[in-house]
């Protein structure tokens, strides 16, 4: 397999995933993804995740499907209130801690996995001139069960905003409101 190098670097960005690592098969037929999932921190929905629970919930996911909206019918799912996508299955992670992994160095819980649709592959091999990846970051979806808003500590019940004026991600006396996550279903 060739090994192909992103150039993005993933260094402390908590907002996105980018693809570190894409290898190619010779043939082809599947690509093994390398990707840093989740980082300590908040993300772009002002989600914030905590060392402790990436540790606790890196199981949930090893052996799980790669989605990808292929049509682009979706648009984004990285609007603040939308917290799931549902796209198409095109690959799956490795079972095991090969699947995914929280690494205490980076901060990050990581997933590795295949990618084997076809149009997905042609997309991982589609540059631009800079070196740019067509599908060049991963994002994930989940349902929170638990959670407590970052100012006041209310709680979030039953996937409900907490009840309380603190908007997720805006600034209160300089510092922005996230979710405190501390279940997942």
């Amino acid at each position: 397999m060739e090994q192909i190098a992103i150039t993005k670097s993933i260094g402390q960005d908590t907002w996105t995933s980018s693809l570190n690592q894409v290898e190619l098969a010779d043939d082809n037929k599947r690509a093994i993804l390398t990707v840093p999932l989740m980082h300590v921190g908040a993300n772009s929905k002002g989600l914030y995740w905590t060392a402790e629970l990436l540790k606790e919930i890196a199981y949930m996911f090893q052996d799980i499907p790669f989605r990808y909206d292929l049509d682009g019918q979706e648009g984004s799912s990285h609007a603040t209130k939308k917290l799931s996508s549902p796209h198409f299955d095109v690959g799956w992670t490795y079972s095991g801690n090969e699947g995914a992994w929280y690494d205490t160095k980076t901060k990050t819980l990581w997933v590795k996995g295949e990618v084997t649709h076809p149009q997905v592959i042609q997309k991982l091999e589609r540059q631009t001139t800079d070196g740019k990846r067509e599908v060049n970051y991963a994002s994930m979806g989940v349902i929170v069960d638990e959670a407590k808003c970052s100012i006041c500590g209310t709680d979030y019940e039953n996937g409900v905003e907490p009840k309380c004026e603190h908007e997720r991600l805006k600034a209160y006396n300089g510092e922005r409101k996230f979710l405190k996550l501390y279940m997942l279903l």
